[in-house]
Order: C-alpha cells, then sequence, then structure tokens
C-alpha cells in the first residue's frame, strides 16, 4: 500500500523452491480514494454507453454522495454511502438494468475504495 497519489517504478523479482528467479520492472500508478470514487461515475458512463447499464441516476446519486463524504474527511459516513451503491447494483442486476459483468467490475471496484478508506 502506498501512502501517497502517484506514479511508482518499481522492479517486482520472483523466485522458486529451486533457486531460479527473474525480475521486471513495473509502473505502478496510484490515485486516491476520491479520485477512484469519481472514476466510478466515468465506469457507470461507459457501461451506460456499452448498454450494460440502464437508469445510471440512482447509482451516480451514490457516487456523488460518497465523494463529498470522501472530500470532507468523513470515512464511515463514505463508506455506507459505498455499501448502499453496492445494494443498487445488486438491485440493478435482479431488475435486469445492469449487467453481472457490469456490477462485478463496478463492486470490485468499491471493494477496493472501502479497503483504503478502512485502512
Amino acid at each position: 500500500m502506498y501512502a501517497s497519489a502517484g506514479i511508482f517504478h518499481v522492479t517486482v523479482t520472483v523466485g522458486d523452491d529451486g533457486g531460479a528467479s527473474g525480475s521486471a520492472p513495473a509502473t505502478v500508478s496510484v490515485i486516491t480514494p476520491l479520485a477512484a470514487t469519481q472514476g466510478l461515475a466515468q465506469q457507470v458512463q461507459l457501461f451506460v454507453e456499452a448498454g450494460a447499464v440502464a437508469q445510471p441516476q440512482p447509482l451516480l446519486a451514490s457516487i456523488d454522495a460518497a465523494a463529498k463524504q470522501i472530500q470532507r474527511g468523513n470515512v464511515t459516513p463514505a463508506v455506507n454511502e459505498l455499501d448502499a451503491l453496492t445494494n443498487k447494483i445488486g438491485a440493478a442486476v435482479i431488475a435486469g438494468r445492469m449487467s453481472p459483468d457490469a456490477a462485478q467490475q463496478l463492486t470490485d471496484t468499491i471493494h477496493r475504495i472501502q479497503s483504503v478508506l478502512r485502512a
């Protein structure tokens, strides 16, 4: 976990029980929970354009509410708003307004944001 947002250059090294190892450079982009939450709105819009999400307004309202709580430094309310978003996503899938694949991608992102907020 990185303490601040930014672009970091790392070297990943792996080894096996036989003594062989290998390394490769990688670039890691770290964004803030606020930026990640705002990115959820972009994901929803892309899913709408792709036909994977219908009636996005309730989702976007929860994303906006969560982002506002993060901006204010209110972690617990932000996590709660993201929980509400997860519930809305589940309801949208059941109602046929969201594809299961889109729901999984959004939910995975929400869980990552929540884990950072709770850290």
